[in-house]
């Protein structure tokens, strides 16, 4: 059982911080500044699909 809560909790922060990435959270405000980037709109695009043909 703790394995599969350290394998989940690492999984959750994996995506937090690709999240962080694709939204450019700034570090030092914790503003964001992605609404309209290329990285966030593709990542959704390629989740869209997955979602589709799954």
């Amino acid at each position: 059982m703790h394995i599969w809560v350290d394998r989940i909790k690492e999984k959750i922060l994996q995506k937090n911080e690709m999240t962080a990435f694709l939204i450019r959270i700034d570090k030092e405000t914790g503003k964001r500044g992605a609404e309209k980037d290329w990285a966030l709109d593709t990542s959704c695009q390629i989740e869209a699909q997955w979602n589709c043909t799954n």
